[in-house]
């Protein structure tokens, strides 16, 4: 009862209002199409039906399952997810996968590039320059797979001695708890010592250029995994759990490594190997970072985006007999995504 007034509360005096105010900016305006940039919701929705165009809303990641939810999902005309997984997530709510189209986030590789100037070094943080890192980046959360990272490192200096781990971000604050966890577990390990918690870092390009391989560990399925994509374009090596984003991402062997979601031993088998053998990492650093330019550029982005508007923005009839005659009507559950630039 208290979140259903709650609810109430905020869409009379935040959603309607705020709506509102859009419309009236945007009417005179000739606007063809609205994009919600992350997700949608009622707000999105209720400006479009007033404005009388097409809502297509850039899916980052799962959907609250509920009955309002999915109802609100069909107010939508076209999604565009930034993954397979997110796709699927759209798909059990009900969504037709002909309705949505995958196209994956872009980078700006210009501010991602290797040999740049900056004035954090490993000497920042009291780590030798000759000393093999390895880190794993972003918030600190639960599902982010920091503690099989820990664990791995332990194995990974029994056989690396002078190897160092970073763990590079940091906890929002309704989990500052499990930051401290964190810590604690590394000083359990007894390997404190060796591990570097940098703390937030708002230079992603910085960091990645202290490491010599990236881990990505996450015990859950990702929605995508930005910092894999962001390490293969600074020529790092990638090691990802092998679920959800990261599959569709790297090429096992090729662009990156992948390991079992959750398998510390096997974490540590794959740093291990691309710590002491130079030349695979670089190999595979060479092939992350041409397929990074390849797919996932903002060049690319942005002509996969534009032919999503075209193609909702085309009439009705003529998208039909388009559709019909290119074959590109889906059966249901068919995964459908727009052609591979």
């Amino acid at each position: 009862m208290v979140l259903q007034i709650a609810s109430l509360l905020d869409l009379v005096v935040v959603t309607i209002p705020y709506t509102w105010a859009l419309y009236q900016w945007a009417k005179h305006r000739r606007i063809r199409l609205v994009h919600q940039n992350n997700g949608f919701d009622l707000g999105s929705l209720l400006l479009a039906r007033l404005l009388r165009v097409p809502l297509v809303a850039y899916q980052r990641g799962d959907e609250w399952n509920s009955r309002t939810v999915r109802w609100l999902a069909r107010g939508v005309r076209r999604f565009i997810a930034n993954s397979t997984t997110t796709l699927k997530s759209l798909t059990s709510l009900g969504v037709p996968s002909g309705k949505v189209s995958v196209i994956y986030p872009p980078l700006d590789l210009e501010t991602l590039r290797t040999g740049r100037s900056s004035t954090i070094t490993r000497a920042t943080f009291g780590v030798d320059a000759s000393s093999p890192c390895f880190g794993i980046l972003g918030m600190l959360l639960p599902w982010k797979g920091h503690g099989v990272f820990l664990h791995a490192a332990k194995r990974v200096f029994e056989r690396v001695p002078k190897a160092r781990a970073f763990v590079i971000g940091a906890a929002p604050h309704r989990t500052k708890d499990y930051e401290e966890e964190v810590r604690a577990l590394a000083q359990e390990l007894g390997i404190a010592d060796r591990v570097v918690f940098t703390g937030f870092r708002p230079n992603v390009a910085d960091m990645l250029e202290l490491l010599d391989v990236v881990v990505h560990a996450s015990i859950a399925p990702e929605p995508f995994g930005r910092v894999i994509t962001e390490a293969m374009a600074m020529r790092r090596p990638v090691i990802a759990s092998d679920a959800g984003g990261p599959t569709e991402i790297i090429e096992d062997g090729r662009t990156g490594l992948l390991f079992p979601s959750g398998d510390a031993e096997a974490l540590a088998d794959r740093v291990v190997m691309l710590l002491e053998d130079p030349s695979l990492a670089e190999q595979i650093a060479s092939a992350g970072y041409a397929e990074v330019r390849e797919r996932f550029s903002g060049e690319t982005h942005s002509r996969l985006v534009q032919q999503v508007y075209e193609r909702v923005l085309r009439p009705r009839s003529r998208r039909s007999a388009h559709a019909q005659r290119r074959g590109r009507v889906a059966a249901p559950g068919r995964i459908r995504k727009e052609p591979k630039q």
